[in-house]
């Protein structure tokens, strides 16, 4: 994690008073190198991405494929894939920091799919139980997920005393979780 500290030099600019663009001169910037009053942007080349509009030195977070991170810079060719841009980097998600809770038997939890970075991660608990569902093949039956005490069947459920949260023996042996949109907890 990284933290910024601007230093306004001499010519002090109340930012905070004015809406401004956060600008990156590279995408390995922890910070933003400059704050251009949303005033004085049109000067600013401009890249187009998922139909949206981005100024130079901003980033661009795309929502086609939450794993990259880009910066739009005048050479941005949005014809290019995110993976093969020169102006776009995989996100480093830091699961390297959850990597004990992961060993001990947690798994991580996506946003509504299963994509490059988690948002938590879930670790089982005493009130966890495998759903009754049945898996309907018989193929199934060797597929197998365990998540702490319990083994569950390809295509089975954990029941968990949070309703948001969907987790199936989909891709084993770990378990997958997704983090359902708009939903508010409830037993």
């Amino acid at each position: 994690m990284c933290k910024c500290r601007m230093s306004r030099g001499w010519n002090h600019v109340d930012f905070d008073s004015m809406p401004t663009i956060n600008r990156y001169s590279d995408l390995e910037q922890c910070c933003s190198t400059v704050q251009t009053p949303i005033n004085d942007v049109d000067i600013l080349s401009k890249c187009q991405v998922e139909g949206r509009s981005y100024y130079d030195g901003e980033r661009i977070y795309p929502d086609g494929d939450s794993c990259f991170m880009c910066l739009c810079t005048p050479n941005f060719n949005n014809k290019t894939s995110f993976a093969k841009n020169s102006n776009c980097v995989k996100i480093n998600c830091g699961i390297e920091h959850d990597l004990h809770r992961i060993t001990a038997g947690c798994v991580p939890v996506y946003y509504k799919t299963p994509t490059c970075c988690p948002i938590d991660i879930k670790c089982p608990a005493k009130d966890d139980v495998v759903s009754n569902e049945e898996t309907s093949n018989a193929e199934n039956e060797k597929l197998t997920c365990t998540f702490g005490n319990l083994t569950l069947k390809l295509g089975q459920k954990l029941k968990n005393d949070n309703s948001c949260l969907n987790c199936e023996c989909s891709i084993p042996p770990l378990l997958a979780c997704i983090q359902k949109p708009n939903c508010s907890k409830s037993k």
